[in-house]
């Protein structure tokens, strides 16, 4: 065997610039614990891949017309 197949793969770590705007916008999130039905949560998660969105844009879209409707 060769010195070469014993090593481990080395992983190569890239930094992504992201912009002033953008990283104002995570840091106003929130980190909530909440338990929802699993296949309500499966099928927002597949129309967020389907959309190319991220699951918790869809979600905080949903809350909004909610409280809009009900406010």
């Amino acid at each position: 065997m060769t010195k070469e197949s014993k090593e481990k793969p080395k992983l190569i770590k890239t930094k992504v610039r992201v912009k002033t705007e953008e990283k104002i916008e995570i840091l106003k999130r929130a980190k909530i614990g909440v338990s929802i039905d699993r296949n309500v949560w499966r099928r927002l998660r597949a129309l967020a891949i389907k959309e190319g969105k991220n699951t918790g844009e869809l979600l905080d879209k949903a809350i909004e017309e909610y409280l809009l409707k009900h406010e």
